[in-house]
C-alpha cells in the first residue's frame, strides 16, 4: 500500500510535510502538512483518528492524499468543480481492513 490510491480515486497527490502549492492557496499547504503529520508520526495518528472511530494501532499503514479526483462507476475521472473537491483523504490499512475518511478543512 506504499502509494497506492484506493480504488474509487482516480488522481490525487501524496501529503507533504512541505507542500509544493501555490502560496496563494493556503488552505491546500496547511491540509497537506497535517496529513503529512499523520504518516509520519504514528503516536499522533493514532490518537487522532482513534477519536474518529478508525481501528488503528502502531502496525497500520497510514496514507494521505490531497488533490484528489473521484472515479465514476465507469472508471472515468468524475468532473467536479475545484470548490466542490475535498481536500484530502486519509486511508489506513490495518491488516486486511481498510478505513478511509475524506476530509474537508477550512482556515
Amino acid at each position: 500500500m506504499n502509494n497506492v490510491l484506493p480504488e474509487n480515486i482516480g488522481q490525487g497527490e501524496l501529503a507533504r510535510l512541505i507542500p509544493v502549492v501555490p502560496d496563494a492557496n493556503k488552505e491546500a499547504k496547511i491540509t497537506s502538512a497535517l496529513l503529512a503529520t499523520l504518516m509520519g508520526v504514528p503516536e499522533f495518528a493514532i490518537h487522532m483518528l482513534s477519536l474518529a472511530g478508525c481501528k488503528i494501532n502502531t502496525r497500520s499503514k497510514v496514507r494521505c492524499f490531497t488533490e484528489i479526483v473521484f472515479l465514476d462507476k465507469n472508471g472515468k475521472h468524475v468532473d467536479i468543480k475545484g470548490s466542490d473537491r475535498p481536500d484530502g483523504i486519509i486511508v489506513v490499512k490495518t491488516g486486511k481492513a481498510r478505513w478511509s475518511a475524506l476530509v474537508e478543512s477550512k482556515i
